[in-house]
């Protein structure tokens, strides 16, 4: 049982490693700009999207494919 966690351990690393070469501000940012100038501020008004965003469009995709599915019945 030893094993397991450190090949949880191992793995975490490995993601943690893959997200910060594949998020790296040197990358996809000009000078001068961080990813924490994209983080929304509470009262600020203006909403800026965020990767989690994503994430409502496969709900979204399996009721479309389900009413699809269902009316062409």
């Amino acid at each position: 049982m030893d094993m397991l966690p450190t090949s949880f351990q191992f793995l975490s690393g490995l993601g943690d490693a893959l997200e910060e070469k594949f998020f790296s501000e040197w990358f996809w940012l000009p000078e001068n700009i961080t990813w924490k100038d994209f983080e929304n501020i509470p009262g600020e008004g203006i909403y800026i999207p965020q990767p989690k965003d994503i994430l409502y469009c496969i709900p979204v995709a399996v009721v479309i494919f389900c009413a699809r599915i269902f009316f062409e019945r």
